[in-house]
């Protein structure tokens, strides 16, 4: 009788062990914006790759672009811009915004109280999907309204 309560033990650590594991791997977003945005990415990412790039295209069009070839620019203005043009789709709005190199970017400042709000969100630990999504779009709203 002793074995099957073992083994019905042993089992339930089978089963719950990888919901630990898919735990947040880490608790704090870094504060250089170069670091930020690679981090949010992939925090992304382990949620939904699709997700993902959807989201971060258009953020990345937001997003200032120092260290970016125009070339490589262009080609995020470009992807961007699809994806938005299908989010509006979806939701039946029309919009005249078209990212752009003369598009708004976000300042130091903003893009210091994304990253504190980001570690707030994770100190809560909210999720990726829906959380952040609607975070990250409502500061793309901002800019693109």
């Amino acid at each position: 009788m002793l074995s099957i309560y073992k083994k019905i033990i042993i089992l339930s650590l089978i089963i719950i062990a990888p919901c630990f594991s898919m735990a947040q791997s880490f608790n704090k977003f870094s504060s250089k914006k170069e670091e930020f945005i690679i981090q949010l990415e992939k925090f992304f990412e382990k949620t939904s790759e699709e997700e993902s790039a959807k989201i971060m295209a258009e953020f990345r069009a937001i997003w200032p672009m120092d260290l970016v070839t125009p070339k490589k620019e262009e080609k995020i203005y470009k992807q961007a811009n699809v994806i938005f043009q299908s989010r509006l789709k979806k939701i039946g709005a029309n919009s005249s915004f078209i990212y752009g190199f003369e598009s708004g970017k976000l300042n130091n400042y903003q893009i210091q109280m994304i990253i504190m709000m980001c570690n707030k969100m994770l100190e809560k630990r909210m999720k990726a999907i829906p959380d952040f999504k609607s975070y990250i779009y409502s500061v793309i709203s901002f800019f693109t309204t």
